[in-house]
């Protein structure tokens, strides 16, 4: 299985600043997964912002079609405008006298906002490996950000009833909305869905006994056999194996996580589509609690509605 480092990379200096203003500003602006990449014109043609819009733009991962991470605007110094400063994700790339430094400003035109400011040095302006991993802090703090956001809002309107199922039968919190509903109870399993005329979303949580050797796909497909039926007799999900699963650590619930992204299909059909799964030690227990989240959307783009159900997921924290 291929690996993907979904994590924070550090640079140089992050120095985190605030905007501390008693202006009445208007709220921001802007789609999800959207960064305005903002610089003078000189400065885009260098090996460092070329390199560093190339990695906000690549490839999301574990998708069916290609989609990228981030939907890049772009715009010339000159033209940040009133309009533009009220986007709620901003990335400005300046010129720096010295060192290299980063800074993170909230709310600096507009409520709910974030601009991060890049100060780069002449030397690494042209150095397209400084450029790439410039690029990388950028789009895993934006994507952190992104996921942030949507789970601030997840929090003020959940479904009460699918909490305390979650609560009753694997003891922690989570903030799922309401249009979704249980379509499975059992013991130690529970299959949460949002149904529409043209998409299913999906979210999975259960527990298996622990094991020395976790191979996530494996117990994926255990659990999914029995459980997620397709539309034909006989048929059930499975993860795709001839496109190959990402895995890469994480944590959730205060607990390293291993996660795995990939293509399900359902066997003896031909529905398929993008997961995500989420395994968690719980030694305490002696089990390993699993999330899950799948999409069925044959007629759009995939990568706003993983985005979605992993905010869901990351909504997650244990009781006090």
């Amino acid at each position: 299985m291929s690996v993907f480092r979904f994590k924070l990379i550090p640079v140089v200096l992050l120095l985190m600043t605030g905007c501390q203003s008693s202006e009445v500003k208007l709220n921001s602006i802007g789609k999800e997964s959207e960064v305005l990449v903002v610089c003078r014109d000189d400065i885009f043609e260098t090996d460092a912002a070329k390199a560093i819009i190339s990695e906000l733009s690549a490839n999301y991962p574990a998708l069916p079609q290609q989609e990228n991470l981030f939907d890049v605007i772009r715009i010339g110094e000159s033209d940040f405008s009133e309009l533009f400063r009220r986007h709620k994700a901003i990335l400005k790339i300046e010129r720096s006298a010295d060192e290299t430094k980063l800074y993170i400003k909230r709310n600096q035109y507009a409520n709910q906002q974030v601009v991060l400011v890049m100060k780069i040095n002449e030397k690494q302006l042209h150095d397209s490996a400084s450029g790439h991993q410039l690029g990388l802090t950028a789009a895993d703090f934006f994507s952190m950000e992104d996921r942030k956001i949507r789970i601030e809002k997840l929090n003020k309107a959940y479904s009460k009833k699918i909490s305390e199922a979650v609560i009753r039968n694997f003891g922690f919190r989570i903030s799922v909305p309401a249009d979704f509903f249980i379509a499975k109870e059992e013991n130690n399993f529970i299959w949460l869905r949002r149904e529409t005329s043209n998409t299913s979303s999906a979210i999975l949580i259960y527990t298996i006994a622990s094991m020395a050797d976790l191979n996530a796909v494996t117990v994926r497909d255990s659990v999914t056999k029995i459980h997620i039926p397709g539309p034909s007799d006989g048929s059930f999900m499975l993860v795709n194996m001839e496109i190959e699963p990402v895995v890469y650590k994480d944590s959730l619930l205060n607990h390293s996580a291993t996660v795995t992204r990939g293509i399900w299909k359902v066997e003896k059909d031909f529905m398929g589509g993008p997961f995500v799964n989420f395994c968690i030690p719980d030694t305490d227990r002696n089990r390993i609690l699993c999330m899950d989240a799948f999409v069925y959307a044959p007629k759009f783009d995939k990568r706003e509605y993983i985005n979605r159900l992993m905010a869901i997921i990351y909504s997650a924290e244990n009781l006090k």
